[in-house]
């Protein structure tokens, strides 16, 4: 079993509906597609290679302090200085309790987004109509991402792991451990730890949406109340302009983000058939889908139910600027 499995829906009922960036320092942005594989987001691409698509805003100041630990305990204890005039030094034992245990310190950390949710989903829309992109029928698109100018991951992928840090600072406020406050090194593990120490400008967390798109009636999936996959609903759309290439100018494309399923409608002029393009979040569910091993914790026996996932530190905001 994947030890993403495990992580996947702590971190997102800790973080409000992002999930992890699996590795934290892989590089995804705004925009970027992708599927889900073993339980994390594999990208194929980006948007903006097939047309214009708001590609997100850095937060600027608006940056915070996030702190998401589950089954993690710390020990601080201090260090004695090397010689006279040497800053302060301490140890901090990361005692994992389990496999899958984490923590996540990031500092002069911000959400990139999109400047305008509404054109965002206007051009994601033309850009699946276009012809020039092959979406997956799984596929997911990145819509918002957690950037930290520093940060340290840290994830128990065995039982009663631990890692014994070193920081040359005193270790005091929110996270800490992402080195903000000055170097942070690691010794040598007992079991097996993914770790990221003091880590530069990472892209931590990810919120995803499945695009799903619903025909009028007549449609190749049946009633409109019935929600497809891209492939086979897009190319019967197509296959009514035989006579004549498609053109998105041809279409008239509505955002509607605001609805309690975020949604686009793609009709041609002067007509009243419309297909509604869906943009729900992916949910934990379909994060955790793929394979038929059984999540379990704290025992072989026992199974995690995600709607009883509890978290241990649902994370410490302090803002920063």
């Amino acid at each position: 079993m994947s030890v993403t499995k495990i992580i996947q829906p702590r971190l997102h009922a800790a973080s409000s509906g992002l999930f992890a960036n699996w590795m934290p320092n892989a590089c995804v942005a705004v925009g970027d597609f992708g599927v889900i594989e073993d339980h994390r987001f594999v990208r194929h691409g980006a948007l903006s290679e097939y047309g214009e698509i708001d590609s997100g805003v850095e937060p600027g100041k608006a940056r915070n302090s996030f702190d998401y630990t589950d089954r993690i305990d710390l020990a601080v204890s201090a260090v004695a200085a090397a010689g006279a005039g040497a800053g302060a030094r301490a140890k901090v034992s990361v005692n994992m309790a389990d496999r899958g245990a984490f923590l996540y310190h990031l500092a002069n950390a911000g959400f990139v987004r999109a400047a305008n949710t509404r054109l965002f989903h206007e051009q994601l829309a033309q850009i699946l109509l276009a012809g020039d992109l092959t979406f997956p029928d799984d596929g997911v698109v990145v819509t918002e991402v957690l950037n930290a100018k520093r940060a340290t991951v840290i994830i128990a992928d065995s039982r009663d792991a631990s890692l014994e840090l070193e920081t040359g600072f005193q270790p005091l406020g929110d996270a800490f451990l992402a080195g903000a406050q000055g170097s942070v090194r690691a010794g040598a593990p007992r079991g097996s730890v993914l770790q990221f120490v003091g880590q530069s400008d990472i892209n931590a967390l990810l919120r995803l949406i499945r695009p799903r798109i619903m025909p009028p009636p007549g449609g190749p999936s049946g009633p409109p109340a019935q929600a497809s996959a891209l492939e086979k609903p897009i190319r019967w759309f197509r296959d009514l302009f035989r006579d004549r290439p498609l053109k998105v100018s041809d279409l008239v494309i509505t955002s509607n983000p605001d609805a309690t399923v975020p949604h686009v409608t793609i009709r041609l002029a002067q007509s009243d058939d419309a297909y509604m393009l869906t943009l729900r979040e992916l949910t934990v569910e379909e994060m955790l889908q793929g394979d038929d091993d059984v999540l379990t914790h704290d025992g072989p026996d026992q199974e995690l139910d995600v709607e009883e996932v509890r978290i241990v530190d649902y994370g410490q905001r302090t803002a920063t600027g």
